[in-house]
Order: C-alpha cells, then structure tokens, then sequence
C-alpha cells in the first residue's frame, strides 16, 4: 500500500504531492522519525519540495495520518539517489521556545500543555488545543526561555499523562497540528492477535526485564520519622516464584496516598517487565485496529511460559508501531499490560 505524500513549505504554503517509498514511526510522549529516497532523475527532486524544514503529511488508507518535516542529515548517493531524513511534529518544538523572561502557568496539567503548546511551528503552522484530559492535580509551573519540547516532556514524565501533536489538513488543504493531551492514550480493543495468523516474531521476540520486588516498604514525607506513614505491601505468589525481594520507596502525598501509591509500585514490579519485539501482518483488519497507546489480546505458542508450559495469552500496549512501504509490515514495540 503506497503512502500519500503531500509537502508544504516552511510557511505551511502547500508545494504538492510527491512519489516515495517510505518508512515512518509513530512513539509514545515523544517523536517518531523516518526517511524516504527517490531518484535524481525524477523531476521533483529539487529543492522546492527536499528543502530542509518542509513539512510533510502522509495517508495511509489503513495506518494513522503521520505529519513532521524534513530535517538533517540528508545523504546522496553515488547511485542517484537522494534520501531525506523526516521527524513527527513533536520533534519540531525542540526549536521553540517559552520566549518569556518569565511565563506562569497554573491548573491542571492538561491546561498547563494547551497554554504553552498554542504557538505556531515555524511562526505560520498552528497548533490548536484537540482533545484535553483535565484531570490531575493543579499546579503552577514558572518558565525561564524553555524549551517547549522539554518543558511538555517534564510535564508529562512527572504527571504520568499522556501527548501528542496529530497532524491535519483544513478546508483549504492548509497544514495544521492538532495538541491533544489523554490521561491515557489509545483504546482497549476486542481484535485479537495471534502468533503466525496476522503477527510474525522477530529474533528477538520476548525480553523479560526490570527488577522484580515482591515487598515494598512505602513511606511519606515528614519532619520526623515518627510523623512519617509508612506502608508495608507484599505478593505471596511472587515471593513464591522468585524468592523474597524487598524495597523501600519514598512517596509524596497524603497517608492514604502513601498507601495507594505503594500498592501500585507492589503490582508493577511484582513480576518481570515483558517488552514485545513483533510484526503486524496486512492481513484482513490488522493494521487498521492497531495504534500508539491501544491494548489488544495476543496469543503465543512459541515464546513465554504458562506455569510449567512453553506459550501465553495476554495483552499488550503497543509502544511504537513502524511502518516502510516496500515490506508493508507494520513493526511493534509493546508491554505487557500489567
């Protein structure tokens, strides 16, 4: 399935549709990357459409809208071709700035990301407020000439909330992106995978990583030990299978946030992380029910253990999907939903 590949302007002013093979990613909180060659020969290999900081929009007829530009490096080759390197649009607020000497900003997160995103990329391609998660505890953030690439990255690491910049065209055919905040994003889905029917295994299929604790020892903050709670939590069935792993986690927050916060820890790191290194196969409606952030049900046969047997059921979230137009495969990066 060939991708459509519409380029406009540093200006956002559309130049017209070019013929590429590419390939693309797409990753959660942060930017994918990609390239597309095409041949010194064909006439649009000039400067008008390969300039670097033109942005590109690409269709898929079943993979999402993928917006970014073109940026360095940019390689020729001594075969007569060209091959230009692209970036998601969240790549491109790495070169804007909080301009302010100093710039306050107070709510929730969600309102914090859609006050400093509402700028234009390049001074013309706007970013407009898209779907906001206004939960979350409010807050004040002060900004001294950040970059807003980082300054969206704290916000996000440190609420534990999600983002993207969606690209979209208007009316007209003008280029624009669209600032879209989730307290999770992506869905959970019915449609079901299954080792050698719609999903293939790389050579490294399956990496169980990450540092199992099976007790944890929560405590808050205070100014003396006495005045500190503190939450003791353990998984029998883990202790069990792994032997006893404990840890002590320092918290912030109420007593009973405390509590909460160390009952999380416990079912997050009671067993090994499982990374998934897959491919999707174009076959019936996979590559349309797969997205950054969905969970989906997989089977394996090959690869895990169910008690004393090789093979797993579970789910995944899918983490990074890459896609190139020659091999149409799509490439995950997925966890285990815990």
């Amino acid at each position: 399935m060939t991708t459509r590949i519409t380029v406009f302007n540093n200006t956002g002013a559309r130049v017209g549709e070019i013929d590429a093979n590419v390939s693309r990613s797409w990753k959660l909180n942060t930017y994918g990357s990609g390239s597309f060659t095409m041949s010194l020969k064909d006439a649009k290999s000039i400067v008008e459409y390969l300039q670097l900081g033109n942005f590109v929009y690409m269709e898929h007829d079943k993979l999402p809208a993928w917006g970014g530009v073109i940026d360095t490096p940019r390689t020729w080759g001594t075969d007569g071709k060209i091959t230009s390197s692209i970036y998601q649009a969240e790549y491109t607020l790495i070169s804007e700035i909080i301009s302010a000497r100093t710039e306050i900003h107070s709510g929730t997160p969600g309102v914090i990301y859609s006050e400093i995103t509402a700028v234009k990329i390049g001074t013309t391609i706007p970013i407009v407020a898209g779907d906001i998660f206004g939960g979350g505890v409010s807050q004040v953030k002060t900004y001294h000439f950040e970059e807003l690439y980082g300054a969206v990255k704290d916000l996000a690491d440190e609420s534990g909330y999600e983002w993207n910049l969606e690209p979209a065209s208007d009316a007209n055919g003008a280029l624009y992106f669209i600032a879209n905040w989730y307290e999770k994003r992506g869905v959970d889905r019915l449609f079901h995978l299954y080792e050698d029917k719609n999903i293939r295994l790389s050579a490294r299929a399956l990496t169980e990583q990450g540092s199992i604790c099976n007790r944890i020892i929560g405590y808050g903050n205070g100014d003396a030990w006495s005045s500190r709670e503190v939450s003791s939590q353990f998984d029998s069935e883990s202790i069990s299978k792994y032997g006893h792993r404990a840890k002590t986690v320092n918290f912030s927050g109420t007593d009973s946030e405390v509590v909460e916060a160390t009952k999380v820890f416990l079912a997050d790191n009671k067993e090994p992380r499982k990374t998934f290194d897959l491919v999707a196969l174009d076959v019936g409606d996979t590559f349309n029910n797969i997205r950054i952030g969905d969970t989906l049900p997989i089977d394996f046969y090959t690869i895990g253990f169910t008690g004393s047997n090789i093979g797993l059921s579970t789910r995944i979230r899918v983490l990074e999907m890459s896609y190139d137009d020659i091999d149409n495969q799509l490439k995950l990066v997925c966890d285990e939903v815990v």
